[in-house]
């Protein structure tokens, strides 16, 4: 079958090295059923501006460079540009650039030469996806301007891949930046259905960062924008993330117009967040604040005159002829846009500047690259050398990387970028580095029992009295500094103690400090040894963690290239597992040694008369390795001390009277001593009265029974 022909000014030039590139200048808002094998036809659907933006900006990079006199002197790039709307059916242009004269020959390997030597595009990663395995079968290099899916990172599946933006993983890793910058911790996450990998690595990261995802939802063109809209602000979520292309965000943003919602914050992913025609939407102030992330931009000295001068030499004639094409076969082409010439250079120039330098500089990435395969020097190229497409380097040295900034629509309400951010919930190594965390783990069975671990764990268990533990490898069971965090022995009993419980073990250097009876020194000394051996364990697995901890980080290095072998994963999930085991490890081994110590203080105390419900503060004492009881003794210590200096001090300034004087009754002036004065006004009954006090006193009889009660200085009667 004859190829069909599809000629433009703007969508073809001729060149000595051709130049694929893939655009979206139409996109299709409703998605409906094929029932025919049929391609898509691009300009029946609606228009993108900015599509047309990024065709004019390769136009002008390759212009640029054969205008140079030192990249490619005495070679000339020329370009095959399609018009690409579809996620799975515009495979006629990738059929178009791995072809030769209009055929494809795949076994060809050695002498194949496709019609491009390289390409840059498609606009968004799902498309993408789709057609990339065609492109790099052949290993043709796919230089991508607007494509941040992390699974496009995978060397195995996409080994010609490459792009000049930020993947998904960096714009995920800001957007959780600017989260916990200001404690925003009750969010929502708005994505579209074809591009759901910024969420999935949304829901990684956030892990261990205190911050919740309320709200999630992967949206289609034809959604309920409005219903979405109104469960969020059920839910009280004030800031939502909108990781999505631009007529999804436009679609969320009129709907939150519509809908009146207020006051909330919007973070803008990269994709829309330099839109310039949702700012003048009658109404966008009132939803709130928008922040969006995005690359630094940089000015593109001599592109508006390039547009400038191209709109100016496109004339009705030109019109004529791309209408004509429409009229047969060619339509399907998609090299047609009817639109274009009808836009002025203002209205190209005001678009979205998102994507301009990422263009630009991919352009340029090829370029530098066929630079080095053709050995180009200031004068000359040398254009005798075949060039394959797997001969142009893969990941060509560029000299710039790209950064971001941070640009707010309006700026925030009491807020403060000073300083650096707020520390967030501190993530052991030990953790999880690939699986879910421990609330989202599903639940898991018990492990298989392991006869070796078994064998190994019960040699001391033939004579537990007398056995003593050898380990083959000495240094994988010592740690640098162990004496002194305390793996080697137990706690040494503090001296205060010795002395007071036990003295003769306090009496000279060199006596041990050991419990009187001879069932209590057993007791410690077995304590002693299990104290050891546990301390033992503990050191071991230091260099267990640490040899995890190595691996970890060593298959998280090649997390860019995302391996998908299924071994590899597993091995993954592996070291997941013996990290937690590890950690469950270190947390037993820390409370045995625990209950050894308290074990120890136990048989200290009981040489002591104190109360049982008083031991607990010493048993309950934090562990230290430099004495047994700890800070124990001495808050004891100090806390007496400072009582019997509080007590002196009263002593001296407020001085107590003595019992004596407080028994010894009042006296009555001297004249009234021959009449006291009654306690009572009423007289005492007869049988309590007692007698006047004679003049003598003699000696009372001997009696029995019970002593007579002794009234000290007895109220005598009245005189009648």
């Amino acid at each position: 079958m004859r190829p069909i022909s599809c000629s433009s000014s703007e969508f073809r030039l001729e060149g000595d090295y051709l130049l694929g590139g893939l655009f979206a200048l139409h996109e299709i808002d409703t998605v409906t059923p094929v029932f025919n094998p049929e391609t898509t036809e691009c300009f029946r659907h609606s228009t993108s501006k900015s599509g047309y933006e990024m065709l004019q900006l390769m136009r002008f990079a390759v212009e640029e460079i054969n205008n140079s006199t030192t990249l490619l002197p005495n070679v000339s790039l020329g370009y095959d540009i399609f018009d690409h709307c579809s996620n799975t059916r515009n495979f006629h242009s990738v059929l178009s650039f791995i072809s030769k004269n209009g055929s494809i020959k795949p076994q060809q390997k050695l002498n194949y030469q496709p019609k491009v030597i390289a390409l840059t595009g498609p606009y968004g990663s799902s498309r993408t996806i789709s057609v990339a395995p065609l492109i790099t079968m052949d290993l043709i290099p796919m230089v991508n301007y607007g494509a941040s899916s992390y699974v496009l990172s995978d060397k195995l599946q996409y080994p010609s891949y490459v792009r000049t933006i930020p993947s998904n993983k960096d714009l995920i890793e800001m957007t959780i930046q600017i989260l916990r910058w200001f404690g925003w911790n009750w969010v929502a996450f708005l994505s579209s259905q074809q591009d759901l990998d910024g969420l999935n690595l949304f829901n990684k990261y956030i892990r261990n960062t205190g911050i919740c995802l309320a709200y999630q939802e992967g949206l289609s063109l034809n959604a309920n924008y409005s219903q979405t809209l109104k469960k969020i602000d059920e839910l009280k979520i004030n800031v939502i993330v909108i990781f999505a292309w631009p007529q999804y965000a436009d679609k969320i943003i009129k709907a939150a117009i519509a809908n009146n919602i207020q006051d909330k914050v919007w973070i803008a992913s990269q994709h829309w967040a330099m839109n310039k025609q949702l700012p003048s939407e009658p109404g966008i102030r009132k939803i709130g604040t928008i922040i969006g992330i995005t690359e630094n931009l940089l000015s593109l000295p001599g592109f508006n005159e390039f547009v400038y001068k191209a709109k100016g030499t496109t004339d009705v004639g030109h019109n004529d002829r791309a209408e004509n094409e429409v009229q047969g076969k060619s339509k399907i082409c998609n090299q047609v846009c009817d639109y274009c010439s009808l836009l002025t250079a203002e209205e190209i120039i005001n678009e979205n500047p998102t994507y301009s330098f990422a263009i630009y500089s991919a352009i340029y990435t090829i370029a530098h690259a066929l630079h080095k395969v053709l050995q180009c020097d200031m004068n000359k190229c040398n254009k005798n050398t075949m060039v394959k497409p797997y001969m142009s380097p893969s990941t060509p040295e560029l000299g710039w990387m790209p950064s971001f900034s941070v640009s707010s629509q309006r700026p925030l309400r009491n807020s403060n970028w000073s300083g650096p951010p707020p520390e967030g919930p501190t993530r052991s190594r030990l953790d999880e580095w690939y699986l879910p965390g421990r609330r989202q783990a599903p639940r898991q069975r018990s492990a298989p029992f392991f006869p070796e671990v078994h064998d190994e764990l019960t040699k001391s268990w033939r004579a537990p009295y007398s056995a003593h533990l050898r380990t083959s490898s000495a240094a994988l069971s010592s740690v640098d500094g162990s004496q002194e965090k305390g793996y080697e022995q137990l706690p040494p009993l503090d001296e205060a103690v010795a002395s007071h419980l036990c003295p003769p073990a306090a009496v000279g250097w060199k006596n041990k400090r050991a419990l009187p009876s001879k069932l209590c020194r057993t007791t410690s000394a077995m304590a002693g040894r299990a104290y050891t051996s546990a301390g033992q364990a503990a050191s071991a697995l230091h260099t267990m963690a640490i040899l995890k901890v190595f691996q970890a980080k060593l298959l998280h290095s090649l997390d860019e290239s995302s391996p998908s072998d299924p071994a590899f994963c597993d091995l993954r999930s592996a070291t997941d597992l013996a990290l937690r085991a590890t950690k469950a490890t270190a947390q037993v081994i820390g409370r045995s040694m625990a209950n050894l110590v308290v074990l120890e203080r136990h048989l200290w105390l009981n040489l002591t008369e104190i109360k049982e419900s008083d031991k607990v503060a010493f048993l309950d004492a934090p562990v230290s390795p430099s004495s047994l009881f700890g800070p124990a003794v001495e808050g004891f210590t100090e806390h007496f001390t400072a009582a019997q200096k509080s007590s002196q001090a009263m002593r001296h300034f407020l001085p107590k009277r003595s019992t004596s004087a407080l028994s010894r009754p009042r006296t009555a002036p001297t004249q009234h001593q021959s009449k006291p004065v009654p306690s009572t006004p009423q007289a005492a009954p007869p049988e309590e009265q007692h007698p006047a006090r004679p003049t003598r006193r003699t000696k009372p009889p001997r009696r029995q029974g019970p002593r007579q009660r002794i009234v000290l200085d007895p109220m005598p009667s009245k005189s009648s």
